[in-house]
Parts: C-alpha cells; sequence; structure tokens
C-alpha cells in the first residue's frame, strides 16, 4: 500500500514539474506588452462587459475551462497558490482580491488574450487555444470565487 502512495506522489511531483516547464516555456515566448493592449481583434476594450447572457450556464460552462486552464498557476480556489503558480518568480495574482473583483470583465478579457505585464516580465502568457466565448465563461466563474470566499468566513 505504501509504493500506491509513493507512487501517486512521484506523479503528482512530475506532473507539477511538466507544468512549471510548460508555463515557463510560454512566459518565455510570449513578448507582449499589456500596457499597449487595450483593445484586441475583436474589438473588446476594457468597457466590455461580458456578453453572455446566462449567467448560470456561463459559470457552469467556466468551471470546469478554470480548472484545466488557470488553477494550475491560480489553484482551484484562485488564490494564486497553484502548483506551478507556486514555482514562478513572482506569485499569479490571487484572483479572489480586491485589485481583481474590481478590474471590469473587459480587463479581465484582455488579460486573458494577451497575457500581462509586470515589472517589465510577462506574468500571465496569452491564452490562444481558447474561444472568446470561453474566456468569457472563465470571467464568469472566476466571478464567483470571491463571493465563495467571503461565504466562508464565520
Amino acid at each position: 500500500m505504501l509504493w500506491v502512495i509513493q507512487l501517486n506522489t512521484a506523479i503528482m511531483k512530475i506532473v507539477a514539474i511538466i507544468c512549471l516547464f510548460v508555463t515557463v516555456f510560454m512566459l518565455s515566448c510570449a513578448q507582449l506588452n499589456n500596457e499597449k493592449l487595450s483593445v484586441d481583434n475583436s474589438g473588446v476594450t476594457a468597457e466590455t462587459r461580458n456578453p453572455l447572457s446566462d449567467t448560470d450556464s456561463a459559470i457552469a460552462a467556466g468551471q470546469p475551462l478554470f480548472v484545466t486552464n488557470c488553477s494550475t498557476c491560480h489553484g482551484p480556489e484562485g488564490k494564486g497558490d497553484g502548483a506551478s503558480g507556486l514555482a514562478l518568480p513572482k506569485r499569479p495574482q490571487d484572483l479572489t482580491s480586491d485589485d481583481v473583483s474590481n478590474m471590469s470583465d473587459g480587463q479581465i478579457f484582455l488579460v486573458l488574450k494577451n497575457g500581462k505585464m509586470r515589472d517589465g516580465s510577462m506574468t500571465m502568457p496569452p491564452i490562444r487555444r481558447l474561444s472568446n466565448d470561453q474566456m468569457w465563461q472563465i470571467i464568469a466563474y472566476a466571478r464567483t470565487l470571491k463571493n465563495a470566499r467571503v461565504s466562508e468566513r464565520p
């Protein structure tokens, strides 16, 4: 039985290392300056509101997308404590923070689409493999993370 635990631990370490390498690769390949990216080719601006009208469906669709695409760095609760994120030189943004909750949907979309620079280095790579609707779904789900944190308080 001990060998099963050791095997699971080894597999988790390998997965975390692979995720770290993929993240570092994406960060090193990205050469975008977030300050110059205020509009993307779909016409989204910082003032754009999430266009998905069925919020419950968007949240439900966004949850598995968040787990697959975001939780590795941001953690399952969005606190910036994912396995790969902890190994990065700059810790990922806590998505439950006031800084993020005060961002508009359009600002978050542009970060997902274009990546984010902080102190002259890419801290969030752009997500190129998702459709615009999938990014809006992730945003709808991510908005629930702060509420989950608040509702857990005594």
